[in-house]
């Protein structure tokens, strides 16, 4: 029994020691398969925050309705042909779901679908990877908080919860979408209220 804990464990962490591995910026990474027949709006500033208290913040942001997705974006298939390519981008898409929404199969979804609309667009690194660590080199730069925050060193999800994400990524890549999110590029934390966020 002790020996298969520590067989998982050692799959577990070699999976996220080739999540933090740097990114090769390769085109051949990038997969461009459609466009939404409007261009992309600009992009917001996420760092602009309104002055309010947390508890502010939830109570605001807890009075503005989600707004539906007026067109689900366009499936992202990246081919398999790519096997390292693809294995990196399902391991880099799982770890941005977990760290980013928890353990939580919709949050997931959603935060993979939004990864991927940034892979899309030009204002985003090429890759699927590259979007997940772009700025992570930076102490303020970093476009997803765990990546430079030191959540990789200190928290780990179980091995349930990690295949559950590698599972949402594998799909996500073959296909799958998340209609609510649309061709959203940006999404924040209930406490705090970005300047973007009626917008």
């Amino acid at each position: 029994m002790r020996a298969a804990i520590a067989l998982l464990f050692l799959v577990g962490l070699a999976a996220l020691l080739r999540v933090l591995a740097p990114a090769p910026d390769h085109g051949a990474l990038r997969v461009d398969l459609a466009t939404p027949t409007a261009p992309p709006p600009a992009l917001p500033d996420p760092a602009a925050l309104l002055a309010v208290s947390a508890q502010d913040a939830r109570a605001s942001n807890a009075a503005v309705a989600i707004a539906d997705a007026p067109v689900a974006a366009a499936p992202f298939v990246m081919p398999t042909t790519l096997a390292a390519g693809h294995e990196r981008a399902r391991d880099c898409l799982a770890a941005a779901a977990w760290y980013e929404a928890g353990d939580d199969p919709s949050g997931e979804r959603a935060v993979i679908q939004v990864v991927l609309n940034r892979a899309r667009h030009p204002a985003f690194a090429a890759s699927v990877c590259g979007v997940v660590f772009q700025g992570s080199e930076r102490v303020t730069g970093c476009q997803f908080t765990f990546t430079c925050d030191g959540s990789l060193a200190t928290r780990h999800p179980g091995p349930a919860a990690w295949a559950r994400a590698r599972a949402i990524a594998g799909a996500a890549l073959a296909g799958a979408v998340d209609p609510r999110v649309g061709w959203a590029t940006h999404y924040h934390a209930d406490y705090v209220v970005p300047k973007w966020r009626d917008r």
